[in-house]
């Protein structure tokens, strides 16, 4: 794919991402102008700290992005604060920090990838629509809290939701770099899977589930426990489910 190419899917998709914030704050929910003024810039502060954590955690080293297994295989720590943003304000800034996170992982394969896996998410389609529809299912499955009477189950399921999100986002990157690279790797399935080096292969394979386990470890405890605690500390930007 040429740079010309690459720079005018850079600039749709920073205005698909500048389209979508802007949508979010076009809505006119509360009754008073007073009212609907000082919303919106809560809502402003918070969509900038959250971004501004994306934005840290993708290009900081080995904050956002833990390299394994000689560079070969990275996983993310990214998903958090995507889950923690939709299990706190919806859909809605799910998808948005979804495609923030996707967006500015597409702008890292770009300027800084590190290994061949790297450079996989140079395809916005395996970089940013996964994460996109990631973080528009994690709000989604959040939203079903709201309809849950038992503060015990919805505790409960704040941990199942988080973690399986987390798998979620997994099977849908893993799922774009299968459908999307199929035929330019192939060979790399192949050599993995097959005769003297299937052991690699296995090794491999053995150390994305254990990540991915991980990842959704990590989401299952944090991201309830921060939900709980930024509820209670900013009661006005975020009320008790």
């Amino acid at each position: 794919m040429s740079g010309n190419i690459f720079t005018i899917i850079f600039f749709v998709l920073l205005a698909g991402l500048l389209f979508a914030t802007a949508i979010l704050y076009a809505q006119n929910n509360p009754t008073t102008v007073e009212e609907n003024r000082h919303n919106r810039i809560l809502a402003l502060t918070n969509d900038a700290i959250f971004l501004a954590i994306i934005v840290l955690m993708t290009f900081v080293p080995n904050i956002g992005y833990l390299s394994v297994f000689g560079g070969v295989i990275t996983f993310t720590l990214l998903h958090l604060p995507v889950i923690l943003g939709a299990s706190l304000s919806g859909w809605k800034r799910g998808a948005l920090y979804g495609l923030a996170f996707g967006v500015f992982n597409w702008i890292r394969a770009l300027t800084a990838a590190t290994s061949a896996f790297d450079m996989l998410f140079m395809n916005p389609l395996i970089s940013i629509l996964p994460r996109f529809l990631f973080g528009l299912i994690a709000g989604l499955l959040f939203e079903i809290l709201r309809k849950v009477k038992s503060k015990g189950a919805k505790t409960t399921l704040l941990v199942v939701f988080s973690a399986l999100a987390t798998v979620i986002h997994t099977f849908l990157v893993f799922g774009s770099i299968y459908v999307f690279t199929m035929g330019e790797t192939a060979w790399l399935w192949n050599w993995l899977f097959s005769g003297s080096t299937s052991a690699l292969g296995m090794t491999a394979l053995l150390l994305t589930s254990l990540g991915a386990g991980g990842e959704a470890l990590l989401a299952a405890i944090f991201v309830p426990a921060l939900n709980t605690a930024l509820r209670k500390a900013l009661p006005k930007s975020w009320p008790q489910l």
